[in-house]
């Protein structure tokens, strides 16, 4: 899955395309199919130039007689879903060449273990297509390309149902190329800069790489999958283990209560922020010196990772932040603040850590930061250090080239180019913890002529530098937890780099654009925290709602219900039943169920979407 470059080439023979479909099915069929497809070309002369089919076939003759080119769909995973169906009927599946090695009429793709889509390789007579997912190179809705990106359209908004044959209404193929032209402008606001990788995240390493010399790099941050400790493990995979993201707290006192007068407080790129060069929070290098059976000696000049056994319970006037995940006695997502099983299991095979093992003791990988904030916040009781990885640190802005060029680009621009900075800012630590794992999908056709997938394990990427990717997540959660902890008797709620506290704030240097000081985003009048990443504001009267897993769909449509407003939106099943029983902010809680949320039934020729309820769970 090694990421390629897309160059910007708009000569005839290698056009760049911004693409899309839409798809429904008819009635009284039993499989779905696209009825709407078309693109617009790039760095074309006429800025609405697009080209429009009605079924695929047309498309792909279309595409083929172009070829060799380069295909963009946004959200390539749906679109997809429809293409491969096509390919497997009309040319066969190649599993094993390079795309530039491919035989004519053959295909292979990219989708990696997880479901993620990242390209599809389609060989003809007339060269290579390659078709490849804009959604991770701007990471940006569609609908907000025009005020995020300056895009001179806007997407559409309009029922795209159909379910007749021939042509769609003309309202309907209007909407569906502004789509187009939104996609195609995004693109060309990235690619015209030089922006060409698949992904946003290896854009960010390939610029942030030319800041720094080539032996340097090698030097500093080697491939440390290729390290055998002296215990015998891989040395990238146990440093992994100490690798966490951002801190995601609701606190108990306010959980699931209307909370009054509450101040939401976000750190300004706090990721940014703490890569910055500061001698205070220096960053791991090279290979590790490895101990055994004790904390290692701390210094200035160095950073270490640390494997220990011990119970454990949290002290009073402190938030929990250790997680215990692999192992079905613990809720992974949990906070927690014992070592004390969560759950019991009875008759189930255990994954990971097993207690009785351990004699009751958990087993933790910390890094060095993540180590002191946890001997001060738990007690701990039978404590036995395993071993550590020790890194020596090199006083060096590794970082604040790459860092700077983009703050100052976010301080003084607007539209397109202060989104893009925002992006290059906040994505390159995420590619310095990539591992190893190249696992992928293999598409089969099963018996009812439907798709079905084998998953295929490999580890051939080419890694990031894991040590630095989880030294910085670390210091990030080390400035969330700490300050939410300054607030003890106000602290509400926290995820990753924002707090929100019952009246104002302590202990936070203010600024609305500093790096690393925090954002005055607004004072709710009325606020419920219902559980991580679900809640619902009232901001300056306005309903605000944050829910993982719930659409914007049914975020306006429960909105509109609460506000006793009409609501206009897509939705078909269940709202008028749902408008009938009016809402208030109580009813926002673990059961609720709102109508609308998009689900998907693959079927033999792609992926129907149809509607269900949306229900807000424990968990």
């Amino acid at each position: 899955m090694k990421e390629k470059s897309l160059k910007k080439n708009t000569t005839d023979s290698n056009k760049i395309l911004a693409c899309d479909f839409e798809t429904t099915v008819y009635e009284g069929q039993e499989d779905t199919e696209v009825y709407l497809a078309g693109f617009s070309e790039l760095f074309s002369e006429n800025d609405e130039s697009c080209e429009i089919f009605y079924n695929i076939s047309d498309f792909f003759g279309r595409i083929f007689e172009m070829a060799p080119s380069k295909l963009y769909f946004h959200n390539l995973k749906f679109d997809g879903s429809f293409i491969l169906p096509y390919l497997f009927s009309i040319m066969k599946q190649d599993t094993i060449s390079k795309p530039s090695k491919l035989l004519p009429n053959t295909f292979s793709y990219c989708i990696s273990d997880m479901g993620q889509w990242y390209s599809i390789h389609i060989m003809t007579d007339k060269g290579l297509t390659t078709i490849y997912d804009s959604l991770k190179l701007i990471p940006l809705p569609l609908a907000k390309f025009h005020s995020s990106l300056g895009t001179k359209h806007s997407k559409g908004e309009v029922d795209y149902t159909w379910e007749g044959k021939g042509a769609p209404p003309d309202e309907m193929i209007s909407y569906f190329k502004r789509d187009l032209w939104v996609l195609r402008e995004g693109l060309e606001t990235m690619l015209q800069q030089g922006h060409d990788k698949m992904t946003i995240g290896s854009c960010c390493m390939s610029e942030w790489r030319k800041t720094i010399h080539n032996s340097v790099y090698k030097e500093c941050f080697p491939n440390l999958y290729n390290i055998e400790l002296p215990n015998g493990e891989n040395c990238g995979k146990w440093i992994t283990r100490a690798y966490f993201g951002g801190w995601c707290y609701v606190n108990p006192r306010y959980r699931g209560k209307i909370v009054e007068n509450v101040h939401n407080y976000d750190v300004n790129s706090l990721y940014p922020s703490v890569m910055l060069y500061d001698r205070s929070r220096l960053y791991p290098v090279g290979l590790p010196r490895y101990v055994c059976g004790e904390v290692p000696t701390d210094g200035q000049f160095n950073y270490w990772f640390i494997h220990f056994k011990c119970k454990f319970w949290l002290k009073e006037g402190y938030f929990p932040f250790i997680h215990i995940r692999h192992n079905l006695l613990y809720i992974a997502s949990e906070n927690l603040e014992t070592s004390e099983p969560q759950i019991s299991v009875k008759g189930k095979k255990l994954v990971g850590t097993d207690l009785k093992e351990l004699d009751g003791r958990v087993e933790l990988y910390l890094t060095k930061i993540d180590f002191f904030r946890f001997m001060e916040f738990y007690h701990v009781s039978e404590l036995e250090i395993i071993d550590a990885c020790v890194f020596g640190c090199e006083p060096t802005p590794f970082f604040d080239k790459y860092i700077n060029k983009w703050k100052e680009i976010k301080e003084t621009s607007t539209g397109g180019k202060r989104t893009i900075a925002k992006l290059f800012s906040n994505n390159l630590y995420g590619k310095m913890a990539a591992s190893t794992n190249s696992s992928h999908k293999i598409a089969y056709i099963k018996e009812d002529g439907v798709i079905g997938w084998h998953t295929i394990a490999e580890e051939h990427k080419t890694p990031g530098y894991i040590p630095i990717g989880a030294a910085i997540t670390s210091y990030a959660r080390d400035i969330t937890i700490r300050h939410a902890t300054k607030n003890f008797n106000n602290f509400i709620y926290s995820d990753t780099d924002s707090i929100k506290t019952v009246g104002e704030g302590k202990g936070l240097e203010i600024h609305p654009a500093k790096y690393g000081a925090w954002k005055m985003e607004g004072i709710a009048q009325k606020a419920k925290f219902v559980r991580q990443k679900t809640y619902i504001e009232q901001i300056d009267g306005k309903l605000e709602i944050t829910c993982a897993g719930m659409p914007e769909r049914c975020k306006e449509l429960l909105i509109a219900n609460m506000e006793r407003k009409k609501y206009d939106g897509p939705i078909k099943k269940g709202v008028e039943e749902f408008m009938a029983a009016g809402r208030t902010m109580d009813d926002f809680d673990i059961g609720l169920k709102i109508p609308g949320k998009l689900y998907q039934k693959r079927m033999k020729s792609g992926v129907l979407l149809y509607e269900d309820y949306m229900e807000i769970r424990p968990k």
